[in-house]
């Protein structure tokens, strides 16, 4: 189990700095954005908010953790434009997704790599 969560974890973080890449070099991404410390660093924000969400189930739920750091992070990663067009959208009161295919999601062979 723990190396199939190993595997998860690392496709992920893999699939983040790709994801982060390509949005620096489109222009959303600052200058000075470094993909791979943020993609490690969102990886180990991620997993400190799953444990936090569970052993303290009376607090925030992990969607509402993680959109908090997505809120507090992208001002620091983001081209200025796009951020503002972002902070537009909504983004902060979309709804959380059914928690049942989120769970499905999470299991092996369901992951989908960023595509080359």
């Amino acid at each position: 189990m723990q190396a199939d969560r190993n595997k998860w974890v690392e496709s992920w973080r893999v699939d983040t700095e790709v994801l982060l890449t390509r949005a620096c070099a489109g222009g959303l991404g600052r200058g000075d954005a470094d993909p791979a410390a943020v993609s490690s660093t969102l990886l180990s924000t991620v997993v400190g908010h799953h444990y936090l969400a569970e052993v303290a189930p009376e607090g925030p739920t992990l969607w509402e953790r993680m959109s908090d750091t997505w809120l507090a992070l992208l001002p620091t990663l983001a081209a200025p434009a796009w951020l503002e067009e972002w902070s537009a959208s909504g983004w902060a009161r979309r709804p959380a997704p059914d928690a049942a295919a989120y769970e499905r999601a999470r299991r092996e062979g369901t992951h989908s790599p960023v595509p080359a």
